[in-house]
């Protein structure tokens, strides 16, 4: 369950994210913080819970298998026969974005 704390400049949402490991986010006003922490907790229900660190990741890394703990490769395992390392990655974008419009 998030919990939210008033601080000097705002206030801050505090979470876990599915691994367990505590996370937090800043927000000026109140209203944004309660709206966050209703989103984290519903993600999480749901199993769409992103990594907001995700997109730190290069995409060369992940696709050689190298993701970051606590994430996990739906994109990849929607490619066809499992995933399998590419040289291009410019093919393995293509070939993501065509399964992923034509679903």
């Amino acid at each position: 369950m998030a919990s939210i704390d008033r601080r000097r400049d705002g206030y801050r949402v505090r979470y876990r994210d599915p691994l367990g490991n505590q996370r937090s986010r800043q927000f000026k006003r109140k209203v944004d913080a309660e709206r966050f922490a209703r989103e984290v907790e519903v993600d999480k229900d749901r199993g769409s819970w992103v990594d907001p660190r995700g997109g730190d990741i290069p995409l060369a890394e992940w696709q050689w298998g190298r993701a970051p703990r606590g994430t996990h490769g739906s994109l990849l395992d929607d490619l066809d026969g499992g995933y399998e390392p590419h040289e291009d990655t410019q093919r393995l974008l293509a070939e993501l974005v065509a399964k992923r419009l034509s679903a």
